[in-house]
């Protein structure tokens, strides 16, 4: 086969009808992990008004991201201008615990989905 083609690829060998079903495979996890990436977003963003830190009730998640290796997802968490980066970071990475069961209580998975946090500053308004 190797001397059929100038390097192999995974999908090489495959019949038409064996790439379709794998190319279906693909796009039904990947829709998926989107559908998920919004239901973290989402619980996050009504979970942060409801928390006791006033820091926390000024965040805004923007997005949640998929993860790139199989790894943690990615949330994009938008700070007002006024609040310090770094002690919004150690406010979000102190009531991780708290969020992570707040996530887990309004996402319908067998297990709790994970993620890492990267904040962004911006002009978060009072009534979001």
């Amino acid at each position: 086969m190797r001397a059929l083609c100038a390097e192999l690829d995974p999908e090489d060998g495959l019949t038409p009808a064996e790439l379709q079903r794998l190319h279906r495979q693909r796009r039904r996890v990947d829709r998926k992990i989107h559908q998920l990436c919004g239901q973290v977003a989402r619980a996050l963003n009504l979970s942060l008004p409801a928390a006791a830190d006033p820091v926390l009730r000024r965040l805004l998640v923007r997005r949640v991201e998929p993860p790139l290796d199989g790894g943690r997802m990615l949330a994009v968490v938008e700070a007002p201008a006024d609040v310090a980066p770094a002690l919004a970071l150690r406010r979000l990475r102190d009531a991780h615990g708290w969020l992570r069961a707040e996530v887990a209580a309004g996402v319908n998975r067998k297990t709790a989905p994970d993620w890492t946090w990267l904040l962004i500053a911006g002009e978060v308004s009072d009534g979001r």
